[in-house]
């Protein structure tokens, strides 16, 4: 999928998590001017969008880029949210309550994220480097996760864990320190579809 169509998919997933799937035009119109989380996601798909272009070409590129990037750190300042804007996450994310959020990893596709929440940074197994987040993880408020590991998909890391090691695909993880409670979490079901 080309990088251009993620923001779509991401309002998307806003819909449906949401419950604005199936309302009208004028109501989902009032819901995207209101829904502070799509705001941030949109910033921040801007500034991805611009920044490859720069890279394209930099005397054209730059001027945008220079603009969708003071804008991206301003509402980073707004809504404390910090994202290394050279990561690139996935189509589909959704940040349910965008505060106090801090990311310098990747994410895959789908992702749910909540308030508190650090993936970041750190040293685990003798490595040192940034997480890689799967497909579909749900994570939840109060999170840290650090250190080179693989969050595997389907993944759900619920609430006040702290994650230093990889974690398989449809696990559940709990805890400080976090351990793995299932290997076969179906989180499907935190992704509601009205």
């Amino acid at each position: 999928m080309k990088r251009e169509k993620y923001f779509k998919k991401d309002l998307e997933r806003f819909y449906i998590i949401r419950s604005y799937k199936n309302q009208s035009q004028y109501r989902k119109l009032r819901f995207i001017l209101s829904d502070s989380g799509i705001h941030y996601v949109a910033i921040y798909r801007l500034n991805q969008y611009t920044q490859s272009k720069y890279h394209k070409n930099k005397l054209l590129g730059f001027p945008l880029y220079l603009i969708a990037h003071v804008i991206f750190k301003i509402s980073g300042m707004i809504y404390n949210i910090h994202i290394e804007s050279y990561e690139d996450f996935g189509p589909g994310l959704f940040i349910a309550h965008p505060s106090c959020i801090f990311i310098g990893g990747k994410i895959g596709k789908n992702c749910i994220l909540h308030q508190f929440t650090t993936i970041g940074w750190g040293y685990s197994d003798g490595k040192y480097g940034t997480p890689e987040i799967g497909d579909n993880v749900w994570i939840g408020p109060n999170v840290v996760i650090s250190g080179k590991i693989i969050i595997g998909s389907n993944s759900t890391i619920a609430a006040g864990a702290v994650v230093t090691k990889d974690v398989p695909e449809k696990a559940l993880v709990i805890g400080n320190p976090a351990r793995i409670v299932s290997t076969d979490y179906d989180n499907s079901l935190l992704y509601i579809d009205k």
